[in-house]
């Protein structure tokens, strides 16, 4: 870690790495992980995602033509198109390569998508 300063405040912030990772089957992500750097995932897959914090955020990308779940914390909600799913209901890809979701902590209670490229829905 680097440490920079907040041009914002002047104090000073530490910078994480910032380079993709890649997930070649079920993982269970780490708060830093969920900072930023885009997730790949390779094959058919479950990523679990940490209870949420203040500025996460968690680009998914399915590099190949297999099922990507996302899995909340069992208390964290996710918003989904605009609709705000149960606790702890995960989200589905459609199966095609390419399928990608960007998720950010839009309070204490979960996270919401702001982008999405392909089809997700509410995996139960």
């Amino acid at each position: 870690m680097k440490q920079i300063l907040n041009p914002w405040t002047g104090e000073p912030n530490l910078v994480e790495d910032r380079r993709a990772i890649t997930k070649n089957g079920d993982a269970t992500l780490t708060a830093v992980e969920c900072m930023g750097r885009i997730i790949y995932v390779t094959t058919g897959a479950t990523i679990t995602l940490p209870a949420v914090f203040p500025d996460m955020l968690v680009p998914i990308q399915a590099t190949a033509a297999a099922v990507v779940h996302v899995d909340p914390d069992d208390v964290d909600r996710l918003v989904l198109n605009g609709t705000a799913l149960a606790d702890g209901n995960k989200i589905s890809s459609s199966g095609t390569a390419g399928d990608m979701i960007t998720l950010h902590a839009d309070s204490v209670d979960g996270l919401t998508s702001v982008g999405r490229l392909g089809t997700w829905i509410d995996g139960g």
